[in-house]
């Protein structure tokens, strides 16, 4: 065999060295690159610096703690009550049973080819039995059989709450609204998707921290000086993040208001069910739809079906009563224009728990099933809660209401730099405002972080 020559070894034989065959630079990667304009290398530098968000950051320098603790190098075992999951005493987040079971027999039949599970593209706004069935259960079957024979209820599926209050965005900045107002505090995506959407986010008053209630008063004289047709952003139970609840009363004195001023109800329902009872913390938007208010709703199944990465959720456009009667051309309208807006965005949406979700809403059996897994992830949290304020007011640590905030969230009364000593030093990791996750304590672990925030709140 002959002997290769030193001339045909290299990167190249015909380029220079450092060049791939076609005598392109290469950079240190390794990739092909050529001298291009300024305009396109400076391209991508001209995006605006975003805040990174904070539950996602909060997540992550958690895991990095639990790794280092895993690894000897902590000696303090992390406690996440950051993002919003329910966990069992073991640290897990289970399938609920009656959705496990449900998904066995979905995930058969499309193996096998059946018809409704075969693998087909969903139509735009999504599957129906599935609509109709969260229809049903958010507004109560009457309501709901009564809002579509008058032709004023419209509802897709969304990916998730979240992706519910993206399309409501869209959808009100296509009819026209620039801004919309939001409560203080909120869920802070609440800022970010209704910007993202080209809505001027603006703030109401509706919680004081330091007496941890309701500024029902200041709110509804706020919001009186709105201008008709103005979107308003409302929790419907389990504000997040307080957990602060309305009661009947309160809801019936805020749509009176909404009616009187001509405002736009935005409804966002992430936690339906873990409040006082799903009828109960339904009741908001069961008012404003009945006196005809305009609403858009945003529905979540995250939480309340332990479907946290699957993102099954529902947006609901309730239409005022036409003064003819007859809101069936409206209704096309804004049917065309969710359509052409989903389209844009991601097409169709996912179809398993989908499917999942639909069987369960129109199977009574099956829907009894889900309440009663939902019931007992209800109960969990709030004796998490009632455990915690237990052991702070033991202690002498104000515990900010807990008895009486629905739903996962309640916010603490320390200041963020209290919040940052307590997870620098004791490793217990909450929102920089305070928020916990109810759902995150137990017997397991609610002494211990009584114990570690005294550290902080004693100093």
């Amino acid at each position: 065999m002959a002997q290769m020559s030193e001339s045909n070894v290299g990167p190249s034989s015909h380029g220079e060295k450092g060049s791939d065959l076609t005598g392109h630079k290469l950079t240190n990667g390794g990739s092909m690159a050529q001298v291009l304009p300024k305009e396109a290398i400076e391209f991508f530098g001209r995006m605006p610096d975003v805040e990174r968000d904070a539950i996602f950051e909060l997540t992550k320098r958690y895991r990095a703690a639990h790794a280092d603790f895993l690894a000897g190098k902590l000696a303090q075992k992390p406690i996440n009550l950051g993002i919003g999951a329910y966990a069992d005493k073991s640290g897990n987040t289970p399938m609920m049973p009656t959705v496990a079971a449900v998904l066995r027999t979905i995930a058969e039949e499309k193996i096998a080819g059946a018809t409704e599970t075969k693998g087909l593209y969903l139509p735009i706004l999504g599957f129906g039995p599935f609509i109709q069935g969260t229809e049903n259960v958010v507004f109560g079957d009457a309501l709901a059989q009564d809002l579509r024979a008058n032709s004023r209820l419209l509802s897709c599926q969304a990916l998730g709450g979240t992706g519910g209050c993206f399309l409501q965005g869209a959808v009100l900045a296509r009819a026209g609204a620039k801004s919309i107002y939001v409560s203080t505090p909120t869920w802070g995506n609440h800022l970010k998707i209704y910007g993202m959407t080209g809505l001027s986010v603006e703030k109401y008053p509706f919680f004081n921290s330091t007496t941890s209630s309701v500024e029902q008063g200041k709110m509804l004289s706020f919001l009186s000086t709105l201008a008709a047709g103005t979107p308003v952003s409302l929790h419907a139970c389990c504000h997040n993040p307080t957990g602060a609840q309305l009661s009947g009363g309160e809801w019936e004195e805020l749509s009176d208001l909404f009616a009187q001023k001509g405002l736009v109800a935005v409804f966002d329902a992430a936690y339906a069910g873990f409040g006082e009872s799903f009828d109960l913390d339904m009741q908001g938007v069961r008012t404003f739809a009945s006196k005809g208010i305009p609403m858009l709703l945003s529905f979540s199944y995250s939480k309340i079906a332990s479907l946290y990465d699957e993102r099954v959720g529902a947006m609901s456009i309730v239409l005022p009563e036409s003064p003819n009667g007859s809101n069936a051309q409206l209704l096309e309208r804004v049917k065309g224009n969710l359509e052409a807006a989903i389209r844009a965005c991601y097409s169709n949406p996912p179809g398993t728990f989908t499917r999942v979700m639909g069987r369960i809403l129109n199977d009574p059996k099956l829907r009894t099933g889900w309440e009663s897994d939902r019931q007992s992830i209800a109960d969990e949290i709030f004796h998490g809660g009632v455990l915690l304020a237990d052991c702070f007011e033991a202690k002498g640590i104000p515990s900010g209401n807990l008895r009486q905030r629905g739903g996962m969230f309640s916010m603490l009364p320390f200041s963020p730099e209290q919040v940052q000593a307590i997870e620098t030093d004791q490793r217990v990791f909450m929102l920089g405002n305070g928020r916990i996750n109810r759902g995150a304590v137990n017997e397991t672990n609610a002494q211990e972080i009584a114990n570690r925030v005294y550290e902080i709140w004693n100093r």
